[in-house]
């Protein structure tokens, strides 16, 4: 069984946990990124305002995935 890691990092703490999920687990992993920045403390208050109102988001399409 193959197992796959995705995951979404604002600030890279998720994603640096995400890859060291993966070495342990041997498992491939792909980063969903989103179009908008969301850096500093506006895009933090401007993504839960979003969410609160559930709102969507455009993300970039996956096109480097190479399984290990």
């Amino acid at each position: 069984m193959r197992t796959l890691i995705v995951f979404y990092s604002r600030t890279g703490y998720t994603r640096k946990l995400a890859e060291k999920l993966s070495n342990l687990l041997a498992a491939d992993k792909e980063e969903v990124i989103d179009q908008k920045s969301r850096k500093g403390i506006f895009g933090y208050l401007g993504a839960g305002r979003e969410g609160v109102l559930k709102k969507s988001t455009e993300i970039s399409s996956v096109n480097s995935f190479t399984p290990r």
